[in-house]
């Protein structure tokens, strides 16, 4: 997922230190779904994402978001209860978690690196 020239080790230390956040987040917005499975579906993620302002109408839009929740969850074929179709479990949360902040801060030309995008989000 990465093409940044930043040593892989950066990457895991700064994912390793984010870890916990993401998980109580996940677990906090996984409570509202109705659904027998731990996940974010679509209108929980929206909230998310704008309690944090990462739309902003001018690099991010929520249709840009949405797409991104699309594209996340369209790479797995696999149908399984335990991974629903129109949410995001927790790897794809994570998932999305780096899409965004490439989308961001990368394309607006805000950071040169993934790494930097990765921390800014």
């Amino acid at each position: 997922f990465f093409n940044d020239t930043a040593p892989t080790e950066i990457y895991t230390e700064q994912i390793v230190g984010s870890v916990r956040c993401v998980q109580e987040t996940d677990k906090y917005y996984s409570s509202f779904a109705v659904s027998d499975t731990w996940c974010i579906p679509l209108n929980q993620f929206t909230d998310i994402v704008q309690q944090c302002s990462i739309p902003d109408d001018k690099f991010m839009k929520l249709s840009d978001i949405d797409f991104n929740f699309i594209a996340t969850n369209s790479g797995e074929m696999i149908n399984s209860p335990l991974n629903p179709k129109n949410a995001l479990v927790r790897h794809k949360f994570m998932e999305i978690l780096f899409r965004l902040s490439e989308d961001k801060y990368i394309k607006s030309g805000e950071c040169s690196s993934q790494l930097l995008s990765l921390i800014h989000i």
